[in-house]
């Protein structure tokens, strides 16, 4: 089945618009009109990468938002909750995992008193997505679970085709890889016209990742291939670190012997998080490249790189990939 046919977002002329929105609301120096102008630039810088402006633009937001107007804003979606769980989101990127966690149990506590359906649904996706970013999957399937079960009962296509999608890797790390690979495949291909550019990207990147689990690694490969096709037809693509994290992890799974082009893979993932500042996605890089190193007995180059990425984290010691990089690193001292 082709993605050939899905709209490709003109992420440039979405900034630009952002940004004359947020000129013009200014000038007219209206707290609600400031609110939504910083609210899009915020979302749009977000889709390009820029994690500090964008952070600084979703806090601005915020700060207009009055919660006693909370499920009266008269959109689609209510600005406080949602643009609080983009902001954890974009910090949890930034490096800061515990306050990206404290944001976003305060963006679902308001979404949850909220009488607004959509929202609630909106941040449960949000929620479970930061919970599967620290590879808290039983708590992310949770948050799916409820989605799915509002969305379904509202009829809100587009976050059902989100919320299957999550749901259906969740499935997979739990051994269920027919039925989660099933739901993938249904989400991505079936619904496409429901999921945002994003979405297709990132749920194509976690198809390839588990059709390699199950032991589909080529097809998984084909796969990646698409996603990092379509991640060109952009000029700054979500998700791209991440797509090019699990090309080498599946190149790998395919053929151990194919060290040069994972760590192509995993260097091309490390430059593109250290352009946009995302700490976390580098640590996870990095994690994979260490490894990858290690195993050609270039143990001191791996400690080394791992360890200065380490020392550069405050919090967060409690998470997977942090515990996983301690590990790593007192194994390669030994």
């Amino acid at each position: 089945m082709e993605l050939s046919s899905i709209y490709l977002p003109e992420l440039e002329i979405a900034l630009e618009l952002s940004k004359r929105m947020l000129h013009l609301a200014e000038g007219r120096g209206d707290p609600m009109l400031l609110l939504w102008g910083h609210y899009g630039l915020g979302f749009n810088l977000v889709s390009q990468g820029v994690l500090r402006a964008a952070r600084q633009q979703l806090e601005k937001s915020i700060a207009f938002y009055d919660a006693r107007k909370g499920g009266n804003y008269g959109f689609v979606q209510d600005p406080g909750p949602t643009a609080l769980a983009k902001l954890s989101h974009v910090v949890h990127s930034l490096g800061c995992p515990d306050q990206a966690l404290k944001k976003m149990q305060q963006a679902e506590a308001i979404a949850r008193n909220l009488s607004h359906p959509f929202t609630l649904a909106w941040v449960l996706d949000a929620a479970g997505l930061l919970r599967s970013r620290r590879r808290e999957m039983l708590a992310a399937q949770r948050l799916w679970e409820e989605q799915i079960a509002l969305c379904t009962e509202q009829g809100f296509r587009p976050l059902l085709a989100s919320a299957s999608l999550w749901l259906g890797f969740a499935l997979v790390e739990q051994g269920r890889g027919k039925d989660g690979i099933a739901q993938m495949h249904e989400a991505v291909y079936g619904m496409k016209d429901a999921l945002p550019f994003s979405q297709i990207l990132h749920g194509l990147g976690l198809l390839a990742l588990a059709l390699g689990k199950v032991g589909q690694a080529d097809e998984g490969l084909v796969k990646i291939d698409e996603a990092l096709e379509l991640a060109k037809k952009t000029k700054k693509s979500p998700f791209a670190e991440d797509l090019h994290v699990v090309k080498g992890q599946l190149l790998l799974m395919k053929d151990p012997r194919a060290l040069r082009k994972a760590q192509q893979c995993f260097r091309a993932a490390i430059a593109i998080a250290r352009d946009q500042k995302a700490k976390s996605e580098e640590l996870a890089a990095v994690i994979r490249m260490a490894r990858l190193l290690a195993s050609q007995g270039r143990r001191d180059q791996a400690h080394s790189m791992l360890a200065e990425i380490y020392r550069w984290f405050t919090e967060g010691f409690d998470t997977a990939d942090l515990k996983e990089a301690k590990a790593l690193l007192e194994e390669l001292s030994s």
